[in-house]
């Protein structure tokens, strides 16, 4: 029926959910003692049901149209709301309340009454509902391993949406202020990413090198001409990328910036000179961030420098992607936020960021100070919740072409610095970040390569897992 949250709120206050469902009773006020969610377990609950209702409204945002169209393909929705209603409703059971909490639904939704049918979607759903964010936040969305692996746990396009509305709701019935636009967009990335992988008919097949490089040309053509057009692709697409074998399956957009950017480094942008180093900054409002895009020859600890200035010049990394190219440039794109999760759209602001990054590359400024002054204005850092929730893994499961290195800590500015240092000391080679910060814990995945160009062997593991709890954990 219409409103059920409204509903459900007023059984939850008169004490009926409670003697209705004995499940629900053992997490009436149950406190969450994390540093993300801001409501009990109960409360939590009811609002990912008001959260889902609202994805029916007109108030969703335009740009987000597809979680809205997810919620209106269902033909009943009766068990995305229970499964909005129940899926934490095991977190009494400590760890692992994913699957125990599908196994209990299984139980409750039968002494409701319920078909087979909705008690296996309410119990799928309950069991994979972080599956959506945690590959969106922490996944490179580009590696075969992390689509097969979608592919693996996603039956159908049904129980996609059913998954990516159930995200959505149970993200804004967290921490509202939490759930900014650009994790809105990475969720979607991901939803995209696995539609590709659930109905590959539907989506057409990627694109051949052909049909890409010609993209890339028809982008740069308004601005070079046809025949530089044709010049400055080249310069993408005839020159591997050894650590990132897929590079060439980036968005055609970003290959078109690089190839402009390295015209203007090998000083083939007409009559301009070679250029030492090359930055370009563009915006993405709608998502919420800015991409900071730096073109140099590749010298050792080249990543960790650029991104300990941003860090100094009061910017944060949200994601980043590193690549080294055989011919001796590096392109390292940054996508960053100011310090309250916006795009950084001030030409100023970023003309100083080129300035702070030259001096520390010729020598002129310290690195070090700098940090060191960024972290005593930004204060001291709030150290609440539970410090054993610092967590660092490092496997070779999550990638069939790196090793993934996860690293769970207080934030501090300048963290990504500090491990890329770690990777650079061990000779290892960045591909992608994925930077995850909740107030002040920050939850980070790296995807490296050895110097070959290839995952880490079992002790070159350990040896790094160890070094990085030292630091770190």
């Amino acid at each position: 029926g219409d409103d059920v949250f409204r509903a459900l709120v007023a059984m939850h206050r008169s004490g009926f959910l409670g003697r209705y469902i004995p499940e629900w009773a053992a997490c009436f006020c149950q406190a969450q003692h994390n540093r993300l969610h801001l409501y009990t377990v109960d409360v939590h609950l009811l609002y990912t049901v008001r959260e889902l209702e609202a994805l029916g409204s007109d108030e969703l945002e335009v740009e987000f149209a597809e979680v809205r169209r997810a919620w209106g393909r269902r033909e009943r929705r009766a068990p995305l709301l229970l499964a909005g209603l129940f899926h934490d409703v095991a977190k009494t059971h400590g760890t692992a309340h994913s699957r125990v909490g599908a196994e209990q639904v299984s139980a409750l939704l039968g002494r409701m009454g319920a078909s087979p049918e909705d008690q296996q979607q309410v119990a799928w759903l309950v069991r994979h509902h972080l599956t959506l964010s945690n590959v969106a936040y922490f996944r490179d969305l580009r590696d075969p391993k992390t689509l097969s692996d979608l592919a693996a746990i996603v039956p159908s396009r049904a129980h996609l949406d059913d998954l990516l509305a159930l995200s959505w709701a149970d993200a804004s019935a967290t921490n509202p202020s939490s759930f900014t636009s650009w994790r809105k967009t990475l969720l979607l990335d991901a939803y995209r990413a696995a539609l590709q992988v659930v109905e590959p008919e539907q989506a057409g097949g990627p694109l051949s090198l052909e049909q890409k490089r010609a993209q890339v040309e028809a982008l740069l053509l308004p601005e070079v001409g046809r025949k530089r057009a044709s010049q400055l692709a080249a310069l993408v697409f005839e020159v591997p990328v050894a650590s990132q074998p897929r590079y060439l399956d980036s968005p055609s957009e970003l290959l078109a910036s690089h190839a402009a950017l390295l015209a203007q480094h090998q000083g083939q942008q007409g009559s301009e000179q070679r250029q030492d180093l090359v930055c370009h900054a563009r915006h993405r409002p709608a998502a919420g961030i800015s991409q900071w895009m730096v073109c140099t020859r590749d010298e050792p600890g080249t990543f960790s420098t650029q991104a300990g200035v941003l860090a100094a010049c009061g910017l944060s990394i949200v994601s980043a992607q590193a690549v080294t190219r055989r011919d001796g440039a590096c392109i390292n794109s940054f996508s960053v936020t100011d310090a309250r999760g916006r795009a950084v759209a001030d030409p100023a602001r970023w003309r100083r960021v080129q300035r702070t990054l030259t001096r520390v590359m010729s020598g002129e400024r310290g690195l070090g100070e700098l940090l060191a002054r960024a972290r005593h204005h930004s204060g001291a850092a709030v150290r609440a919740g539970d410090d054993r929730l610092k967590r660092i893994e490092v496997s070779n499961e999550l990638s069939d072409q790196a090793t993934v290195v996860e690293v769970v800590t207080d934030d501090r500015v300048g963290l990504v610095h500090d491990i890329t240092r770690v990777f650079l000391e061990r000779g290892l080679d960045l591909q992608v970040a994925k930077i995850a910060t909740r107030h002040d814990l920050a939850s980070d995945a790296f995807y490296v390569v050895n110097r070959f160009g290839r995952k880490l062997g079992r002790k070159s593991c350990r040896d790094l897992a160890t070094v990085l709890e030292e630091r770190f954990a």
